[in-house]
């Protein structure tokens, strides 16, 4: 068993990119959540937002690994109206009190997500030990060759690097 755990959501695919690649780059168990809920579609996305404005949570599908088997968890989801997705959220309230040491990673389009590390702290009972905060730019840029794109590019690779190393040292 590793000393880590990755959880995360991923609504469009942009946080499960960058849980495969911190995964890549550190030792650890992943377990992605899922909704029983459907979030497609313009009902989705209005289920989604009051769900994220009222602190919803949602039932998700069991999960395979329990966070107090772990030194380390890491937690990981999009930023919807400037917090944690109402998965997430449900997550944390599921294990509470259980987590030893939690860092926390998000992607973002231009929302400040202060306030999500904040809150995800208070649901897991602790602070949170390290922030990976992904633009979703860096992540388009992954996409497409050439000029901006390449320093996008190369910055999105140092940060999951930087912050390895800090889930590295935590875990220790």
């Amino acid at each position: 068993m590793a000393d880590i755990l990755l959880v995360y959501y991923s609504h469009t695919g942009f946080t499960r990119q960058v849980a495969r690649d911190i995964a890549d780059a550190v030792s650890c168990d992943v377990e992605e959540l899922k909704e029983l809920k459907q979030r497609r579609g313009y009902r989705g996305l209005i289920r989604a937002f009051f769900d994220s404005i009222l602190k919803t949570a949602t039932a998700l599908q069991a999960t395979e690994y329990e966070p107090e088997d772990y030194t380390l968890v890491v937690v990981g989801g999009p930023i919807w109206i400037d917090d944690i997705p109402p998965p997430v959220r449900s997550y944390m309230l599921q294990h509470r009190g259980k987590f030893k040491n939690v860092a926390w990673f998000c992607t973002c389009k231009s929302m400040d997500p202060e306030r999500a590390a904040q809150n995800l702290g208070k649901l897991a009972r602790t602070d949170v030990r390290a922030q990976l905060i992904v633009m979703r730019r860096e992540l388009e840029s992954l996409r497409r060759e050439g000029g901006h794109d390449n320093e996008l590019r190369a910055n999105y690779h140092e940060k999951i690097v930087e912050f390895a190393h800090a889930l590295g040292a935590i875990a220790d």
